[in-house]
This record gives C-alpha cells, sequence and structure tokens, in this order.
C-alpha cells in the first residue's frame, strides 16, 4: 500500500514518451541544466537493457535522478515503480516528477498505473510529452502499434529534428501529423529546444486531473515492447578504432539502436547510433566500453562475437 508523502503536497507527473533515439534525454539535458529551479523536482530514467547509459548524460542540478534498468518501465518493472513512487513520495515529496520511459514502451500503461487507488491520491496531475523523430515519421507505417501507442496519448508532441528536413518536407509532415491528430499540440523543435515555462507546465497543454472525468483514448496496444532484444556489452579494454568503425557500418538493418561509451587506445568517445546514423562524442581517456544494443531477432552472440574481434584486433597488435 503507498502512503501518503510526508508534507501532503500532490505531484505533478510529466511522462516523456518517444521512439528510441528520438531526443528524450536531450529534451531531459535541457530541462535540467536550463534556468528553472529545480528543486523539488525529481526524475525517473527508464532504459531498456541491463546497463543504464542515460544517467551518465543527465546533468544533476539540485534535483534526484534515479534510475531503473534491466526492463521497461511500462512492463517488467512495474511493481518496482510502484515501490519507488512510494519511496519518493516519502523521502522528496516532489511538487514535479518526469518520468523517462524506455523507447519501446506502450505509455497507455503507465497512465493506467496513475488512476489506481494508493497512487492517483499523491497526483495532482499528468501530462504525456512524446518526443517524435521527424525524419521517421515516413517510417510510422512500418513501425506500427509502437509508433501509434506512443503518439495517440499525446498531450504535447516535441517533432524533434527537424533541422534535418527540406523545409517543404517539415511543412508537409506537420500537416499529416495534424491530419492523424487535430487535438494534440505539436511544437518542432531542434535538440529538444523549447521554452520550458510555457510548454511543459502551461495551462493551455492538456493536463489530466485524477478526480474528474477525463477523455483518454482508451487503452491501446498492450506490451509494445513484445519481440524487440536489448544486447550488453562491457569491458575495461580498449577496442581498435577502425575495427570498431567496421562494426558500426556492418550492423544490421534490424539492430535499429546502439548507445554508449567506447573505450579506445588513446580516447573514449561516446556513441549514438539511430537507424544507420551515428553520432560520435570525445568523453575523455578513463571511461570504459558500456554499449547497449536494441533491435528486432538480434543475432546477439554473432554481435559479441565480431565486437570481441575489435578487443583480439589490440591484443594481437601487442
Amino acid at each position: 500500500m503507498l502512503h501518503g508523502n510526508l508534507m501532503g503536497t500532490k505531484t505533478r507527473i510529466v511522462l516523456l514518451a518517444g521512439f528510441l533515439g528520438a531526443g528524450k534525454t536531450t529534451l531531459l539535458n535541457h530541462i535540467i541544466s536550463g534556468k528553472t529551479e529545480m528543486s523539488g523536482i525529481v526524475v525517473i530514467i527508464n532504459e531498456f537493457g541491463s546497463i543504464g547509459v542515460d544517467a551518465s548524460l543527465i546533468k544533476k542540478k539540485n534535483t534526484e535522478v534515479i534510475e531503473l534498468v534491466s526492463g521497461c518501465v511500462c512492463c517488467t518493472l512495474a511493481t518496482d515503480l510502484r515501490i519507488l513512487l512510494d519511496k519518493i513520495w516519502k523521502t522528496y515529496n516532489p511538487h514535479t516528477l518526469f518520468i523517462e520511459a524506455s523507447g519501446v514502451a506502450d505509455p497507455h500503461t503507465l497512465i493506467s498505473m496513475f488512476k489506481e487507488d494508493g497512487i492517483k491520491s499523491q497526483i495532482e496531475s499528468y501530462r504525456t510529452v512524446t518526443v517524435l523523430d521527424a525524419g521517421f515519421w515516413e517510417m510510422r507505417s512500418i513501425m506500427g502499434d509502437i509508433f501509434r501507442c506512443q503518439v495517440d496519448p499525446a498531450d504535447l508532441i516535441l517533432f524533434n529534428k527537424v533541422d534535418l528536413l527540406e523545409a517543404d518536407i517539415i511543412e508537409r509532415y506537420l500537416d499529416e501529423v495534424k491530419e492523424i491528430l487535430p487535438y494534440t499540440p505539436v511544437v518542432p523543435t531542434v535538440r529538444c529546444r523549447i521554452d520550458l515555462e510555457s510548454v511543459l507546465w502551461s495551462d493551455s497543454i492538456k493536463s489530466h486531473t485524477l478526480f474528474s472525468h477525463d477523455h483518454d483514448k482508451g487503452p491501446g496496444p498492450q506490451k509494445a515492447d513484445k519481440g524487440f532484444v536489448t544486447l550488453s556489452y562491457q569491458n575495461s579494454e580498449p577496442l581498435d578504432e577502425s575495427c570498431f568503425k567496421e562494426f558500426v557500418t556492418e550492423l544490421p538493418l534490424n539492430i535499429f539502436r546502439m548507445k554508449g561509451t567506447v573505450r579506445f587506445q588513446d580516447r573514449t568517445v561516446m556513441v549514438n547510433y539511430v537507424g544507420g546514423k551515428n553520432e560520435w562524442t570525445d568523453e575523455g581517456k578513463d571511461s570504459e566500453t558500456r554499449l547497449v544494443f536494441i533491435g528486432w531477432d538480434v543475432a546477439s552472440e554473432k554481435t559479441l562475437l565480431r565486437l570481441k574481434e575489435c578487443l583480439s584486433r589490440i591484443q594481437n597488435s601487442e
């Protein structure tokens, strides 16, 4: 049974949803590192994998960042989340709680949890913000249910990475979004840069209170992460850089997400790979290799063996 928080303050919840690599962590960084006063705010990060990469990217500023790993917050970790919410309300008494859902999660499941007895009494309101990679809009029919279940419950959509598209394409895409979701605000963004005060907390964006009749769009497709496979790799020894670059270019299409740090002999980089595109950022020299892969029907052993070749190439050259 959940207990009330210490001061009796009810919590506003902002659920951040969005497909893999859309920009949810970028949005959280923008929120936490901005000028907004962060005391009284708690952030829950959820990665669909056994290594929690995102926690190392969040710039903490007078707030609490809590990480859930090894599963999807909307599915296998639902019980853990209920226990965690109890501890958060008793320990931190937050006025605002951000929950970053896994990129393969169905937000409907979590929204249903907000309405449970013992939880809803602690919540003032909740709002779902979905970050949508504008470049993936044409792929919505291929993604199927997982795509629809993330945009359907959105109270706000951030149409992110519009700087990577031509202006006429952006206009057409936005028209199509509005045709499908006519009552949902859509904000085009670059790196999720938005006016946080007016967008995330504005009364002009719909929030759901839990003691009035609200018009949710139904439960939606369930277990949207079914069939997704996660693979983790962790090693303190350096990898051969040219071998790893070959490895990235040869990744099969069914591995659509890779994220984490990679240690080479002379440096460590943060690699962010989504749908064939990747970005590398220097991280210094001390970090180890910690990678998470997400895909569909992934040949795990083959992928790990290929990575180990990059490790053995260094060892054989010494």
